[in-house]
């Protein structure tokens, strides 16, 4: 008989805690410092910090450094996640529309 769906959960969601908890504190922080915008711009800057966060945190698993290294790099990611996000959506409407990056010197 084949494993339940739920047999890997605990693994996944027990691996995902960390950059959820540093995704929030990145937020927290976002919003100290930027100010209330209202619960749009909370939540928008929450999802993008803790997309951004456990992306981060998964890539980082191929690489062997220490733990504390792991938090600074997956926090920082977090922190900036909605500038991130939006430099890589320019960048692909770039390569759409002209089917190639342009570089300007």
């Amino acid at each position: 008989m084949p494993g339940s769906v739920f047999d890997g959960l605990a693994d996944i969601v027990a691996g995902i805690v960390v950059p959820l908890l540093l995704s929030a504190v990145a937020t927290c922080v976002r919003l100290s410092r930027f100010g209330w915008k209202g619960v749009r711009h909370l939540m928008a800057s929450l999802f993008a910090s803790t997309f951004t966060g456990v992306i981060v945190f998964w890539g980082l698993d191929y690489f062997d450094l220490s733990p504390t290294v792991d938090a600074a790099i997956i926090s920082v990611c977090a922190y900036m996640g909605g500038s991130l996000l939006d430099a890589f959506a320019f960048r692909a409407r770039q390569v759409v529309a002209h089917g190639h990056l342009e570089r300007k010197l």
